[in-house]
């Protein structure tokens, strides 16, 4: 998962999302149809794409730039996943920002949609809700916010003790913010938004993926419940 503060590292070192689309099966199958599903959610006509914590810019590189938007930016507070992301992916049209999203001078307006993938709950409540307050300054009248974070009324409070277990990362510690469907809901509503459909994703797909990727495939899209929360929202009247 993304930590989203100033001097953080990314899990396993910059980079960590691109490796882990050609990692094991259960982290790729996680990780690549988490930004399917974002993606899919993503306005085929946005001509100004913003991915908030874009980490080293594997969903900008590897999804974000089939749309062939006019412009496509990534933020991070992470130094060295922000200079990856630049000589891997940056082109003209694609550019990444160091720095919280408070400290760039993008003008009101300027993205039809912004992305921001298991980025809040890194962030406390006053962050959270400024960081959301400032993406809706920076939409489009028309522009939608994607979102997703992981849901703790659902398995992934087992996944995450799982995970400190076996990995390097401790999430209890990270995720300081914990959210579920009502929280985040009215969160959004707070900083300015309106729903237009919020869900849940990755529930037993996963794991199912370490037997057969097809039928892992296959569940995933029947599932109606899941691990993560996905949410779209745009700009209240």
């Amino acid at each position: 998962m993304k930590i989203y503060h100033e001097n953080s590292e990314e899990p396993a070192g910059a980079g960590f999302y691109d490796r882990a689309l050609s990692g094991n099966s259960v982290r790729k199958f996680w990780h690549l149809f988490k930004f399917e599903a974002a993606f899919s959610c993503v306005p085929q006509g946005a001509e100004r794409i913003l991915d908030l914590g874009c980490s080293a810019g594997t969903f900008i590189g590897h999804f974000l730039c089939r749309l062939k938007p006019k412009r496509l930016a990534g933020v991070d507070v992470n130094a060295d996943s922000i200079k990856l992301a630049s000589s891997k992916y940056g082109k003209p049209g694609v550019e990444f920002f160091k720095g919280k999203l408070s400290g760039q001078n993008f003008p009101d307006g300027s993205f039809d949609a912004i992305t921001c993938l298991e980025v809040l709950e890194h962030l406390n409540e006053d962050e959270a809700l400024s960081t959301l307050r400032k993406a809706n300054d920076l939409l489009s009248a028309s522009g939608c916010l994607i979102i997703t974070t992981p849901d703790y009324d659902s398995h992934w409070r087992f996944i995450e003790v799982l995970l400190d277990l076996v990995s390097r990362q401790n999430y209890i510690k990270q995720h300081v913010n914990r959210f579920n469907k009502k929280k985040l809901v009215r969160l959004l509503n707070k900083a300015g938004f309106k729903i237009k459909t919020c869900s849940n994703i990755l529930g037993f797909s996963p794991f199912i993926a370490l037997v057969n990727m097809r039928m892992a495939q296959t569940i995933f899209k029947k599932e109606r419940w899941g691990a993560l929360i996905l949410c779209v929202a745009e700009k209240a009247d």
